[in-house]
C-alpha cells in the first residue's frame, strides 16, 4: 500500500474520528466545529495525497530512463513505461483536486457528521428517556 493510498483511507474515515473525538471530549455534539475541522484537515489530506501520487509516478517513470538523460529513447519505451507515462499525464482527478478538493470533503463530512449527530441525539434522548421512567 502507497503512502497515497494511506492517505485516502485516512480521509474516508477523518470526518468519523474527528466528530466521535470531538463529541466524547465535550460531552455534547456541536456540528460546526468538527466540520471545519474535517474540512480544512481532509482538504490537506487531498493535496498531499495528490502531490505524493504524483511524485510516486514520477519516481516510477524515472526508472524507464536508463541512461538518466530525461528523455526515452526507443530502447526505454516498453508498454509498462507507456503505462506509467498514461497514468501521469491522464489524470484530471490530480488536475482539479486544488479546486474540487474542499466541496467533496465538505460534502463527505457533512454527510458524517450529519449521522453521527442524528446518532448523539438518539442516544441521549434515549439516556434521558430512560431516566424518566
Amino acid at each position: 500500500m502507497t503512502v497515497s493510498q494511506i492517505l485516502s483511507l485516512i480521509w474516508i474515515v477523518l470526518p468519523a474520528v474527528v466528530g466521535i473525538s470531538y463529541g466524547i471530549y465535550r460531552g455534547k455534539f456541536r456540528y460546526w466545529i468538527p466540520f471545519l475541522l474535517s474540512t480544512i484537515i481532509g482538504y490537506v489530506l487531498v493535496i498531499g495525497s495528490v502531490q505524493i501520487r504524483e511524485s510516486e509516478l514520477r519516481q516510477r517513470l524515472r526508472e524507464f530512463d536508463l541512461n538518466n538523460d530525461g528523455v526515452f529513447t526507443s530502447s526505454e519505451i516498453t508498454s509498462e513505461q507507456r503505462e506509467v507515462m498514461r497514468a501521469l499525464t491522464n489524470d484530471t482527478g490530480r488536475t482539479f483536486a486544488p479546486f474540487t478538493g474542499i466541496p467533496i470533503t465538505a460534502i463527505w463530512a457533512a454527510i458524517n457528521l450529519g449521522a453521527l449527530g442524528a446518532g448523539f441525539r438518539l442516544v441521549s434522548m434515549g439516556k434521558a428517556w430512560s431516566t424518566k421512567r
